[in-house]
């Protein structure tokens, strides 16, 4: 099981406590960024009861999942280090989440084999820092 799915049967798993839901049947119809379509044996989903997202589409409801899978197609901008090769390919600021989840760490990334080994090892993801541009007037 990857990770993003590991994300998507916990808060699958959250959301169904205190109801008659099977995770299995859910995780089988869940599709890659966990919207469940409540159609045959899927039906019944109390979305505000469950903390559920709802997708609407023109006529109906076209699927539902948890609140807190929101941003998941992105990983709400974070990218995931397993490795070396998942640093930044460029120079540039960078906020690192430590592998310790003490806290984020803002840091100007150079690259290089040691600092990539030494990113890889201590920072489970990484996202760029946005600069906020001054105004206009």
């Amino acid at each position: 099981m990857t990770p993003k799915q590991s994300a998507i049967r916990k808060a699958w798993i959250e959301s169904i406590k205190g109801t008659d839901h099977n995770i299995d049947i859910i995780m089988e119809c869940a599709d890659k960024n966990g919207w469940v379509h409540p159609v045959g044996k899927m039906h019944g989903f109390n979305a505000s009861q469950m903390n559920l997202e709802v997708k609407r589409m023109v006529v109906g409801i076209n699927g539902v999942r948890p609140i807190a899978l929101q941003g998941i197609e992105n990983n709400r901008g974070w990218t995931r280090i397993d490795g070396p090769g998942d640093l930044p390919k460029r120079v540039g600021k960078y906020l690192f989440k430590r592998r310790d989840n003490k806290r984020n760490e803002k840091s100007h990334y150079h690259g290089g084999f040691d600092s990539d080994k030494w990113h890889a090892v201590f920072y489970s993801h990484w996202r760029p820092v946005e600069e906020i541009p001054e105004p206009v007037y």
